[in-house]
């Protein structure tokens, strides 16, 4: 394809709709997205008792986390917790007393774990359940029409096949790899 002719099928672009290529290429980024806001959805309502026990140890320690690190939980946990407290912001209905006791300390932190750990269970399966057909069809469309579909916009097998890079199936390692599990705090 000479200078004259790449720059005549731009302005051809310019003027028409985009080729099938793009169109493929743009509706395998569109399908993946569709789909993590699908499971993003689940995620966030599946958080609810994560994010209230979180909020109910911040208000019992009184959001004191360095000394919360001292006494219970090593001072990457408690910064891990912090940073999702801080982007979480969890509103709690209720008034929690913070409190110095460090038993009600340990109390709201075994519930915080139960919470995560039962959040990562039904996370977890409703990854894997999660029906990726319609990510995968059109991911198995793209690769089985992208080069040829660019071949023949740009009448050139060479530069149909350049930068092609098969598409894998969507799976539910995908997603988690997106939108991960909670780590579980562990006590000293």
């Amino acid at each position: 394809m000479t200078h004259d002719d790449r720059r005549e099928f731009l302005q051809f672009l310019a003027d028409h709709d985009v080729p099938a290529f793009i169109r493929r290429a743009q509706g395998v980024q569109d399908a993946w997205k569709r789909a993590l806001q699908d499971c993003e959805k689940q995620r966030n309502e599946l958080l609810e008792m994560p994010i209230l026990r979180l909020g109910i140890l911040a208000e019992t320690i009184g959001r004191n986390w360095e000394a919360y690190a001292e006494e219970l939980v090593d001072s990457a946990v408690a910064q891990t917790l912090k940073q999702h407290h801080d982007d979480w912001r969890p509103t709690l209905r209720v008034a929690v007393n913070a409190t110095t006791d460090r038993r009600k300390w340990s109390r709201a932190t075994e519930e915080l774990v139960t919470a995560f750990q039962r959040f990562n269970k039904k996370w977890t399966t409703f990854v894997a359940e999660y029906d990726f057909a319609h990510v995968n069809d059109i991911r198995d469309g793209y690769n089985r029409w992208y080069v040829i579909e660019k071949s023949c916009a740009f009448d050139s097998d060479r530069i149909g096949a350049e930068g092609f890079v098969e598409i894998e199936h969507a799976t539910a390692d995908d997603v988690l790899i997106e939108l991960p599990l909670l780590d579980i705090p562990q006590l000293r």
